[in-house]
């Protein structure tokens, strides 16, 4: 009887550590699996923000290009203004000898479209660029 006793608390006791062990086997890939689920969301999140980052940086370098372009012409626009301005002489008198030998012409270097006009245009055209740049990204953040 004494035996008996004894084997029937071995066996209670294993069983009991056997449902606990399948307890905490069931409470581990429950974890594992919430704990993969939310590695899986951190990673999407991360990844969308990456794309958002990568595309903002992408329209940056545009934009960036696009000023750099503005402004190297309005530089070659104001650089040649001022060396026609600086080299601009009095009408130059030159014969023409088909015409005859002595018949006189003069010449006369002016520009259809004035530098002012030129140089506002360009201001205008990056402003609305730059307009249109500002509510291309609002519409896409908002």
């Amino acid at each position: 009887q004494y035996w008996a006793a004894r084997a029937l608390v071995a066996e209670t006791l294993l069983s009991q550590e056997t449902t606990h062990h399948e307890d905490i086997r069931r409470v581990i890939s429950s974890e594992e699996l919430k704990r993969s689920k939310e590695i899986s969301e951190i990673r999407t999140i991360y990844e969308r923000g990456q794309t958002k980052l990568e595309r903002f940086i992408v329209r940056q370098a545009i934009l960036g290009i696009l000023c750099i372009f503005t402004f190297m012409t309005l530089g070659v626009v104001l650089n040649f203004h001022l060396n026609q301005k600086v080299s601009a002489r009095p009408p130059t008198h030159f014969t023409i000898p088909i015409l005859s030998p002595f018949t006189s012409v003069i010449e006369h270097e002016m520009s259809t479209v004035s530098f002012r006009t030129i140089a506002c245009l360009i201001l205008l055209g990056s402003l609305l660029l730059y307009a249109v740049y500002r509510r291309w990204v609002g519409r896409l953040r908002g």
